[in-house]
């Protein structure tokens, strides 16, 4: 009989412990809904020099590239929120600097778009000398064995990842 009563006295919670409950939860909450700010934070693109631009500029050309699938199909409201799926890029530099890329689009016809550097050094994608402004940036890995080209809206700051293929 002692046992049982013992037993419900243990079970039982105080309020202290409640208290100390209750803010334990409200810290984990805190923590689990903002831990991940850091994450989507995106570090704003930093202009290129003419040297930098025509080394990117030059790396892709006559390449080809596959949208980044692991979080689903991205898009951009700038390109229409088209998802694009590939990427090949001319096969050379015209003698202004710029250089033709096609966009294949799911389940749609490719698009033509021109690639080029900015007057604010960031290189753009345009498509059909329209306003809407895409920056692109191209970065590798660390061993070198990945190629990444970021595509990211001007105003939306939503970004689409491109595999080199």
């Amino acid at each position: 009989m002692e046992e049982k009563s013992k037993d419900k006295e243990g079970a039982k919670i105080g309020k202290s412990q409640a208290v100390m409950l209750g803010t334990f939860f409200l810290v984990m909450l805190f923590v689990s809904a903002f831990s991940c700010y850091s994450c989507s934070y995106e570090s704003p693109l930093t202009p290129l020099d003419e040297e930098e631009a025509r080394f990117v500029l030059t790396r892709l050309v006559a390449t080809s590239w596959a949208l980044d699938t692991t979080e689903g199909e991205a898009t951009l409201p700038e390109l229409y929120n088209l998802v694009i799926t590939d990427l090949v890029f001319d096969e050379e530099l015209s003698a202004d600097g710029t250089l033709k890329v096609s966009l294949k689009v799911k389940n749609k016809v490719p698009v033509l778009g021109t690639v080029l550097q900015g007057g604010d050094g960031n290189i753009t994608l345009s498509l059909n000398k329209a306003d809407t402004v895409v920056l692109l940036s191209w970065s590798s890995s660390k061993d070198g064995k990945t190629e990444i080209i970021t595509l990211r809206g001007g105003e939306s700051k939503a970004q689409c990842y491109y595999l080199k293929q």
